[in-house]
């Protein structure tokens, strides 16, 4: 799959949990069930693209 795929459909992607807030939120409390606040622990998100998901949880990204 060439990677232009993923921004091809990117803003899309965003814009569909804009227009749809509680499958956005319902999604965050699922992530934040699955992954609790550990502050001493340490992760990598591979393709964490816009933050969407990372962000909100406090998830740090980077370059």
């Amino acid at each position: 799959m060439p990677w232009n795929v993923f921004e091809r459909f990117a803003e899309e992607y965003d814009r569909w949990f804009e227009e749809h807030r509680a499958e956005y939120h319902a999604e965050l409390a699922r992530i934040r069930r699955l992954l609790p606040p550990c502050p001493d622990a340490r992760a990598v998100e591979v393709g964490v693209g816009s933050g969407r998901f990372a962000a909100p949880p406090s998830v740090s990204r980077s370059g």
